[in-house]
């Protein structure tokens, strides 16, 4: 991308686990500000590699910025903060959340389950903006 300064990438990823270490992440940040990374309370790939290496791990893992956290019911929250993480993953919200979808931890992880999350959003908002055809595309 250094190369090309006049390129403009965006990224868009679901789901994915944590791929590099704090320079990495922060580098990564700096080259591609249009990033957005949606995670699903059920998707428990995003928790992985462990953020903490405990000793353990070669390297403390972290993911770049601009997170979009969607659960089931269509709810979006744009970068929580650690407050916000720790209500929004409280055991009651995490119980109902895993009971009232009916979603194995697999599932969680599937490109249906972030379809169907980001479809209630639209949908709660009133409007899709041409969303519903992006996401029968990507399916």
């Amino acid at each position: 991308l250094r190369r090309y300064p006049d390129l403009w990438v965006s990224l868009y990823n679901f789901g994915t686990p944590r791929v590099g270490n704090t320079p990495f992440s922060k580098i990564f940040s700096e080259m591609v500000p249009d990033s957005y990374r949606m995670t699903h309370p059920a998707d428990p790939v995003p928790e992985h590699p462990p953020k903490c290496n405990y000793g353990i791990l070669p390297a403390r893992y972290e993911h770049p910025r601009n997170k979009v956290r969607v659960d089931s019911f269509g709810n979006l929250t744009i970068n929580p903060t650690w407050v916000e993480e720790m209500l929004l993953d409280s055991l009651p919200f995490s119980l109902f959340e895993l009971f009232t979808t009916n979603e194995t931890i697999m599932e969680g992880h599937s490109m249906k389950a972030y379809r169907t999350a980001l479809q209630r959003a639209a949908n709660w908002a009133g409007h899709d903006h041409g969303l519903q055809a992006s996401l029968d595309r990507a399916q």
